[in-house]
């Protein structure tokens, strides 16, 4: 499996967890998970400089858009777990 199939099996867990999460806590044990200091997606931004120079900007864009998705999901659940409200 190269990165880019790891970055989206990654994202796709993600946003399961985070849509299975039950309260603020679990939400945030999420967020760490996924994108703390010893989260898969910081270990993947590293590891770029092991990349080839080709590769390196479509990779981080990637990167990029998966954590960016991550921040999203989590910002919408926590609205809604805030709000009282478990649904999407």
């Amino acid at each position: 499996m190269d990165l880019k199939d790891n970055l989206h099996l990654l994202s796709k867990e993600a946003v399961e967890k985070i849509e299975a999460a039950s309260d603020l806590k679990e939400l945030d044990q999420v967020r760490v998970a996924y994108l703390g200091k010893k989260g898969p997606i910081t270990e993947i931004s590293k590891g770029m400089k092991t990349v080839s120079a080709e590769e390196r900007p479509i990779l981080g864009a990637l990167v990029n858009e998966v954590r960016n998705e991550i921040t999203s999901q989590l910002e919408a659940k926590k609205a809604r777990l805030e709000m009282g409200k478990n649904q999407p």
